[in-house]
């Protein structure tokens, strides 16, 4: 048998021309899947921080007077409030500081008449990291 130089003097001629469309199909998958994990390493980070909170107290927000049947406001209520935070994406790791805190009462599902009860902030922030898939 002849020596094979692309294709020359071989009993098969074309399987010069298929190894040489096989290589071509083959870099293009590989140059393909390279670009691809470049671009999914690359992406912007998608966080996802939730949190919400609720407000519990000791005593009750209004004094009822035994004597009379009218509510009076309480002088002073103790506040114990409690903030949950959330970080479902396995992306990055969260680091929160909560610096002010508010006491909203929303009476109805709108937002509309939301009225501000309360606008705090503490002496010192208060600082926590989220890992990811983690909450806090």
């Amino acid at each position: 048998m002849a020596t094979c130089r692309a294709g020359q003097n071989t009993t098969f001629p074309f399987l010069a021309t298929v190894r040489s469309l096989v290589a071509v199909v083959v870099s293009v998958l590989a140059v393909a899947v390279v670009v691809m994990v470049i671009v999914f390493v690359n992406r912007p980070v998608e966080m996802d921080l939730q949190s919400y909170g609720y407000v519990q107290t000791q005593q009750w927000w209004w004094i009822y007077d035994n004597t009379t049947s009218v509510y009076s406001p309480a002088g002073e209520v103790p506040m114990l409030i409690i903030v949950d935070a959330l970080n479902p994406s396995g992306r990055g790791q969260i680091q929160c500081n909560i610096s002010i805190i508010r006491v909203i009462d929303n009476p109805n599902a709108s937002f509309t008449e939301m009225v501000q009860f309360l606008w705090y902030q503490p002496e010192t922030n208060v600082i926590f990291d989220l890992q990811p898939h983690s909450s806090h």
